[in-house]
């Protein structure tokens, strides 16, 4: 497992990273799986940031565009795809 992005928001601490690994935890300790923003392919999440009351998460799959999650908790995310588009930062 490859972690390429961590985020807070003071209560739930998000990871992300290759092979499709989006987790929460609300105490450092214990980790669990979030629900919704996967699909049948392996996602590489790039980034997670947390702000303004939302987190927002990216990444791709093997195809040609980019993944984009949004959740207001952490732990129950939306995802949309943005087709020909790659986001790397």
């Amino acid at each position: 497992m490859t972690l390429r992005g961590a985020a807070t928001d003071g209560q739930t601490e998000v990871l992300v990273g290759g092979q499709s690994v989006l987790l929460y935890s609300t105490n450092g300790v214990d980790w669990l799986p979030t629900t919704g923003g996967h699909n049948e392919n392996a996602i590489t999440y790039h980034s997670v940031v947390w702000g303004g009351g939302k987190w927002v998460c990216f990444g791709q799959d093997t195809g040609s565009g980019t993944f984009l999650l949004l959740s207001t908790d952490g732990k129950e995310w939306t995802q949309s795809y943005l087709k020909d588009t790659l986001l790397n930062g």
